[in-house]
């Protein structure tokens, strides 16, 4: 025999269970997400920064106090 869920004595209480188990989701996908970007970006952060870059951020400090 398998058992079955009590019955929910109204609309709303059903609403706010749905609700609440909803929310669990999004906060556990959000964690993941936020997670997975972490790890990328601080692989990017650690990258040296290419050095034709660098020559353009040079030049335009030179122009700058030009």
């Amino acid at each position: 025999m398998t058992e079955s869920k009590p019955m929910k004595n109204n609309m709303h209480e059903a609403e706010t269970e749905d609700s609440a188990e909803d929310m669990r989701d999004r906060r556990s996908r959000q964690k993941r997400i936020g997670n997975q970007l972490r790890r990328l970006y601080d692989n990017v952060a650690t990258e040296p920064v290419p050095d034709d870059f660098l020559k353009l951020l040079e030049e335009a400090d030179k122009k700058k106090q030009s």
